[in-house]
């Protein structure tokens, strides 16, 4: 929702030749007006840099002796009766802030405004932060050392977000989550966030308690989980490559039915990996196709966001066989769906006798 915010006053306005640099520090049209009414030219500059942080920008009509009208828009989510409740206030004993203590987490964002409040949040609960202004520097970093998980901003020089997650992903075979920092809290915007190889999206500018909530969603094992559930579930581990929520919705959160359908999944995946080898190997570009649609619904129900697009690549692939592209694309295919069977396997393997051996009955 957008919501504008405008405010108008009669005072003695600006002249056109000074509107141009306002929003510059320190700067004032005339140096008398600190001397009578006190300030230092940084008010506009900083509520500028503010309403900046949450996606907006302030404009400014002005003229002399009439007045002036300062206006910003901001894109605002929709919130629900639940925002309105009071928040929990993290105390020092907490669940979540000791579970979240010694954890080690990369927090890339180019603005230091935003990066000391989301450092600020995590050191109070005794995280571990290493710092990146740039998607380049993360990548670097990421190489020396190794992170429970990354913060990641999307807007940033050098390297944005989303380079920076393709170079972790692709080049580096990272499985770090990957958690989305933006103030585009725009529908699909978490889609696409999520398409990319992140793992997670919060929007800004967020609380203490809904940083550390994300964070402890991904560094937290499920042995220690805040907020246990009292029946056994099938779930992939803290560096999640696919997600069963929306099994868990269709099955009404019968465990049995969560792991037939991975089961099923992994082995229909396999047999898929097959016809497209075999179908690489006759030159038959359209049964590459083929098993690339049918491959796509699986991935989607599983939130495997991070292969969709490689896989859509080949569905709709425009012309007729060509060797060296699709050979890459099938080995880039191969290789992360094969990332995703193993995961889902080791859950499986490690999920109560109980739940297993009611899908084998």
């Amino acid at each position: 929702m957008d919501v504008l915010f405008q405010v108008a006053d009669t005072g003695v306005g600006i002249e056109p030749e000074f509107l141009a640099h306002i929003f510059q520090e320190f700067s004032q049209e005339d140096a008398s007006v600190t001397r009578k009414f006190g300030g230092t030219g940084l008010g506009l500059p900083i509520c500028r840099n503010l309403v900046k942080l949450m996606g907006g920008d302030v404009q400014l009509e002005s003229e002399k002796h009439r007045g002036t009208i300062t206006r910003f828009i901001l894109r605002l989510p929709v919130g629900t009766a639940q925002d309105l409740l009071p928040q929990v206030l993290l105390t020092e004993d907490s669940p979540l802030r000791q579970h979240l203590r010694h954890k080690h987490v990369l927090l890339v964002e180019d603005n230091r405004f935003n990066r000391q409040i989301a450092k600020t949040f995590l050191q109070q609960a005794q995280v571990q932060v290493t710092e990146a202004e740039h998607g380049e520097q993360a990548v670097a970093l990421a190489q020396e050392q190794v992170f429970d998980l990354i913060l990641m901003d999307i807007q940033m020089p050098i390297l944005d977000g989303y380079g920076a997650t393709a170079a972790l992903r692709q080049q580096l075979k990272l499985t770090t989550p990957i958690v989305a920092l933006t103030a585009n809290a725009i529908k699909g915007e978490r889609e696409k966030c999520l398409a990319a190889g992140m793992n997670a999206y919060l929007a800004k500018p967020f609380q203490e308690a809904e940083l550390l909530q994300v964070v402890s969603e991904w560094v937290v094992p499920q042995t220690q989980s805040v907020t246990p559930v009292p029946t056994p579930s099938v779930t992939p581990a803290s560096a999640a490559l696919y997600q069963i929520d929306d099994l868990l919705k269709v099955g009404q959160g019968d465990q049995s039915f969560v792991t037939f359908m991975l089961e099923t999944f992994v082995e229909s995946s396999e047999e898929l990996l097959l016809e497209m080898a075999q179908a690489l190997q006759d030159g038959n570009v359209v049964r590459l196709k083929s098993a690339a649609h049918t491959l796509k619904p699986g991935l989607a129900h599983l939130h495997v966001l991070h292969l969709l697009p490689v896989v859509t690549e080949l569905d709709q692939w425009p012309g007729e066989f060509q060797p060296e592209p699709l050979t890459t694309l099938v080995a880039r295919i191969t290789q992360q769906l094969r990332e995703v069977i193993i995961q889902i396997q080791e859950s499986l393997a490690n999920a109560p006798a109980s739940t297993a051996s009611s899908t084998a009955e």
